[in-house]
């Protein structure tokens, strides 16, 4: 050290000492006081090493977080918060051996916490063991039993089970506790398809829907479901409402022809079917079953039905289907009040057409047809004594 620097140095240090001397003793003990303020107590470092734990969980450092952790139980062995966040890091670090143990010791140590008895039933049900998994979050749900969790993974556990019963009974508590919860409804609504309750899953999939008035996937699952409980017009309007978004949508809107038929709405199919025609010209099923609505006994337009169902033979002449319909048109053609040589020509012309359906072996429609060709043939029969009586009463009068 040089001179000059020793100088100030010691000027320096004898002046600290000369403001010691001064200001008494009395200074010292504040400095050490203070000291003694700012040393942690045990329960503070066991909240600075928590803290620390958690920010090392959240950046993914798993080893950090769990000697973290570790330290806190030296520390404190009854720190619920410890055993929480190191349980996950041992589960991210895939020691489930040591999850199983820390969660096993935790449901000893604290067995009045529901918590440590859900935690217990993840790591079983891990395993693949559900029936051990339900009977501990059965036990937290004994411990906690208004907490709506807990009931939502004991229905997933029944579920796994396939104890649909008991899956029933959990998962409506759980909708009970948190009616906002839209994947308890909808696992609710599982279960109930699966025991073929569809009154409660009708009910259920309008709750949802009600909360998510433009879910396609509900606005389609309420309409099926409507359908089969014979609300046509519930169903009309939802396919009416998803044609609204997907106006160009071909299988909507025959979707919607079927429920308007089904409803007695023959006039609207027709319409529905058009517009199937409009979007697809190369459907040949369209016109066959846009001529069959057409030829019904409450459109009566023949002429149209015998124009689609040429049209829809030209795209698929091999369709059975075609060509029973033809056969149908031409009966329905006639009136009663027609000759009766002329319903007897159109029942021959109706022949025609059925045996060509007949011909092409089609499982549904060939057979239709070839029952049809008797039909037409009493029908033939009926006219011909129509006739026959006729031309007898014509005689009797002369």
């Amino acid at each position: 050290m040089k001179a000059g620097n020793r100088r100030v140095w010691f000027i320096r240090s004898m002046t600290l000492l000369f403001l010691v001397a001064l200001f008494g003793c009395q200074n010292y003990e504040d400095v050490i006081v203070r000291e003694k303020e700012v040393t942690a107590s045990d329960e503070e470092r066991a909240e600075r090493l928590l803290n620390s734990a958690r920010e090392y969980l959240n950046s993914e450092l798993y080893v950090q977080a769990e000697g973290a952790c570790r330290e806190v139980l030296d520390i404190d062995p009854g720190n619920k918060g410890a055993y929480s966040i190191l349980g996950t890091a041992l589960w991210r670090q895939e020691k489930h051996d040591e999850v199983f143990s820390l969660y096993q010791s935790y449901t000893e140590k604290f067995p009045d916490d529901s918590d440590g008895y859900a935690r217990l039933a993840a790591v079983y049900g891990d395993r693949g063991d559900h029936a051990t998994a339900a009977q501990k979050m059965q036990k937290a749900v004994e411990l906690n039993p208004e907490d709506a969790t807990l009931y939502g993974d004991l229905g997933h556990y029944y579920v796994q089970l396939e104890m649909w019963d008991e899956a029933q009974e959990a998962y409506e508590k759980a909708v009970d506790i948190e009616p906002d919860n839209d994947t308890y409804q909808q696992m609710l609504s599982k279960v109930y398809q699966e025991l073929g309750k569809t009154d409660e899953l009708l009910a259920s999939q309008k709750a949802l829907l009600e909360k998510d008035p433009e879910n396609k996937r509900l606005m389609a699952s309420v309409a099926r479901l409507s359908i089969e409980q014979g609300d046509y017009d519930t169903a009309r309007d939802l396919y009416v409402k998803l044609l609204e978004e997907s106006p160009d949508d071909i299988a909507l809107q025959k979707n919607l022809a079927v429920i308007q038929l089904r409803g007695g709405d023959t006039t609207g199919a027709v319409a529905s079917y058009q517009k199937v025609l409009e979007l697809d010209p190369s459907d040949a099923d369209g016109y066959i079953r846009l001529a069959d609505l057409q030829s019904s006994g409450t459109v009566r337009n023949y002429q149209a039905a015998v124009q689609n169902v040429q049209a829809g033979l030209n795209l698929k002449p091999s369709s059975a289907h075609g060509w029973s319909i033809w056969g149908k048109i031409l009966e329905r053609q006639g009136s009663m009040r027609d000759d009766p040589n002329d319903r007897i020509e159109r029942y021959r012309q109706a022949i025609t057409k059925f045996e060509k359906a007949a011909e092409l072996n089609d499982a549904t429609w060939s057979e239709y047809a070839r029952r049809e060709i008797q039909r037409q043939k009493r029908l033939i029969e009926i006219e011909e004594a129509k006739i026959k009586k006729q031309e007898y009463e014509q005689l009797e009068e002369l």
